[in-house]
């Protein structure tokens, strides 16, 4: 019985953080919207009544023409009159940049630690003469959760094998709660000279991914070991028997991957291990 309560109180308190039925950490997706020509665009949240992180993921489409215009995050506190949040006058986080440019197959996520507002929205301006269709998916962690269930002891993914130009990924399964997580990676040649890169995405959906780097608030604290790895872009250099690690300090997203981008003539195996806390 009381398990039962709490996964009903659970369930109430996920309808007051959002308008759309949700549970929390749940990925919220809008049913997909477009603009055309000139014509502008919001996609908006329900009404969030708690400190937590919000996460918004955009993903644009050309239908017609060619696609144009501005994407970007807006902040209420009453839901009516709008602020447009940049780097510069709020606590916003993106991957990139607080502008998207929009174009066909563009992906932006924007990261925000701090709700304080009371609606936020992704906001499009359109552009140009093309016609834009607009996948979009939000999902809000709460600060005020003490306990998760985190992982005990580091999970490793199954061996991959890379040959020549070959690309692999490892995904991690859908992340729910806030969290800190490390991902590792080692490289083995097995033949020929092994070579290439590493680096990590995030995504909302599991399907489109935005890459992570280091010139964003959003991942300080992101390291290598006995690899090379460039400050900026958060790139390893592999090279046989190299270990990379990267540090995400924050969970916002609902999955992330390391991307293994395999150059050369080499066959070589690829091991790769994450830890959550």
């Amino acid at each position: 019985m009381k398990k039962l309560l709490i996964l009903i109180g659970c369930i109430l308190l996920s309808l007051g953080l959002y308008a759309q039925p949700a549970f929390l950490g749940q990925v919220y997706s809008f049913a997909v919207d477009s603009t055309v020509d000139t014509g502008d665009k919001a996609f908006t949240s329900g009404a969030i009544t708690q400190n937590g992180n919000l996460t918004i993921q955009v993903l644009c489409t050309q239908t017609i023409a060619t696609s144009a215009g501005l994407a970007y995050i807006q902040e209420s506190a009453d839901g009516t009159s709008w602020v447009t949040m940049t780097y510069s006058n709020s606590s916003i986080q993106s991957v990139t940049n607080d502008t998207l440019t929009v174009a066909n197959a563009a992906v932006e996520i924007w990261n925000i630690p701090v709700t304080y507002g009371y609606k936020y929205r992704l906001f499009v301006d359109g552009s140009g003469s093309g016609h834009t269709s607009y996948t979009v998916k939000m999902v809000l962690k709460p600060n005020f959760v003490v306990a998760n269930p985190g992982i005990k002891e580091p999970k490793a993914w199954t061996q991959q094998g890379v040959t020549n130009t070959e690309t692999v990924y490892f995904t991690t399964n859908r992340l729910t709660w806030n969290g800190i997580l490390e991902l590792q990676l080692l490289m083995t040649q097995v033949t020929g000279t092994a070579a290439g890169t590493a680096y990590i995405q995030e995504s909302l959906d599991g399907t489109s991914f935005k890459t992570l780097n280091q010139t964003s608030n959003t991942i300080q604290g992101m390291s290598s070991v006995a690899a090379a790895m460039h400050a900026t872009t958060a790139v390893a250099t592999l090279t046989s028997g190299c270990v990379s690690i990267w540090h995400v300090p924050v969970t916002y997203g609902a999955f992330y991957r390391i991307v293994v981008v395999s150059s050369g003539t080499h066959h070589s195996h690829m091991d790769a291990v994450r830890l959550l806390k």
